[in-house]
């Protein structure tokens, strides 16, 4: 059946295929008269001109045909772009993008051509799972809780790996409650398995996926403008939505249809493909701030958020990394992952060793990446004139930090924000692991079942891990 409308590149959609078929000749005619001349000579050139136009309208137009014979025009009913759901088929010409190669690779047929949508593990459905349930600040609990309940198009994932973010620790601490329930589960840095579709015929029973927790609601004043991290009606996976600190998690409808949920490749282990969230807050500050070849870069704490950021501008292209860093064992690991310089900030002078690795300039970039308010100043201090500031991390509720807006304004220094993720952020980290020219493999650490939660939570806020994962082995 055709459509009763197309869309072409032109946005059009006022055009049928029976209209389209008519267009050639009229337009034709149409040049014929106008471009015809009262003399002879003119009326030949009139002529000749009026075949021209009509033979390459005839040809635009056949072409037009032919790409909507091969279905290339989408219906002005179809989704938008990004409310696909990963797999798809494998592309039908040689011009694959990047991320549609590495998705054709996965080999995986459309779900719902395989299994019942109704499917699900065998292990899943006995009505009670394991999680940590957090009651209140400072308690969370490891006990039996109901299974999720699913509605009609959501998938429920077994969690088979959870990473420890700083942000659980200042939730589990009572630090930041915004969006915080009790008694809720929280963890939103996740990978598994799909349990049970519901449905939901994009995804099957067994598939190996991971999930971008963030889910933006797409018609407020800020999705609209494209800042769907910043989305007025924001939900997320671990806040207001139950979390992977569990044993299975609902992944609700308008996150599939958002586009949130990724396939991943059997080669992408789950615990690395869990640091596809904090790699995408990542990729989404150093764009703030415009980290570019060339650059010196500041990053002040290396803790798994630092670490990453020390990589990623290196990725980028900086040309010198200096990190500013206490613990010894974080000073390594920063030089491990990247870092030219990873200095004690309280045994160094860390603007003298700046200024002298910079030709007493100051650094292009300075990121703040743990939340201490009064480095917000001390970064101010580490560039040069039109230097960039990114207050990265995280602060607790109530934080405040003096600034010297002199320095801003005399320097014409550049300070920002950055907050949380994006879907295409989380789909270039993917990529970005996937591609496996982005190792994030060592910054796990440390390692715990759920039954375990406490030593998990304990061993990632004492500082000795880089990155705890939480593992269904």
């Amino acid at each position: 059946m055709r459509p009763r409308a197309i869309r072409g590149r032109t946005g059009c959609s006022c055009l049928s295929p029976a209209r389209l078929r008519s267009m050639p000749q009229r337009h034709g005619t149409q040049f014929a008269r106008q471009f015809g001349a009262a003399s002879k000579g003119a009326a030949r050139s009139g002529a000749k001109s009026a075949a021209y136009l009509q033979r390459g309208t005839a040809i635009v137009f056949a072409r037009i045909m032919s790409a909507l014979d091969q279905r290339e025009f989408r219906p002005v009913t179809s989704p938008r772009p990004w409310s696909r759901a990963w797999p798809i088929s494998a592309p039908k010409t040689s011009r694959a993008s990047p991320r549609s190669r590495r998705l054709a690779a996965l080999r995986l047929d459309r779900p719902g051509d395989a299994a019942s949508t109704n499917d699900s593990a065998s292990n899943f459905g006995d009505e009670t799972m394991k999680a940590g349930l957090f009651r209140a600040p400072n308690l969370i609990e490891y006990a039996d809780v109901p299974d999720p309940e699913a509605a009609a198009g959501d998938l429920i994932v077994r969690v088979r790996a959870a990473t420890v973010c700083g942000t659980d620790i200042r939730i589990y601490r009572g630090r930041k409650t915004t969006g915080i329930r009790y008694p809720s589960i929280i963890g939103h840095e996740f990978a598994g398995e799909v349990v049970a579709t519901n449905g939901v015929t994009r995804f099957q029973v067994g598939q190996r996926v991971c999930v971008n927790p963030a889910i933006s609601c797409g018609h407020c004043a800020s999705c609209k403008r494209g800042d769907e991290n910043l989305c007025e009606n924001l939900q997320a996976i671990g806040y207001e939505l139950d979390g992977a600190f569990a044993e299975y998690i609902r992944v609700p409808a308008r996150a599939i249809a958002a586009g949130n949920v990724h396939a991943i490749p059997e080669s992408l282990a789950f615990e690395v493909a869990s640091l596809a969230e904090p790699l995408a807050c990542v990729i989404n500050g150093q764009e703030k701030v415009s980290v570019k070849p060339g650059d010196t870069v500041v990053v002040l704490g290396a803790g798994p958020i630092g670490l990453l950021h020390v990589k990623l501008a290196r990725f980028s292209g900086a040309s010198k990394v200096i990190v500013s860093e206490p613990a010894s064992a974080r000073r390594a690991a920063a030089l491990s992952v990247g870092a030219d310089i990873a200095l004690d900030p309280n045994a160094e002078d860390l603007l003298a060793a700046v200024r002298d690795h910079t030709f007493g300039l100051g650094a292009d970039v300075a990121i703040v990446a743990i939340g201490v308010p009064s480095l917000a100043n001390s970064a101010l201090t580490l560039v040069r004139r039109r230097g960039r500031v990114s207050l990265f991390a995280g602060f607790s509720a109530n934080d405040t930090a003096v600034l010297d807006v002199n320095l801003i304004h005399y320097r014409e220094l550049m300070l920002t924000g950055a907050f949380g993720l994006g879907r295409l952020h989380f789909e270039r980290a993917l990529d970005l692991l996937a591609s496996k020219r982005f190792d994030v493999a060592p910054f796990v650490t440390h390692r715990y079942p759920l039954s375990e939660i406490h030593r998990a939570l304990e061993m990632a806020e004492n500082g000795s891990a880089i990155k705890v994962a939480i593992t269904d082995t």
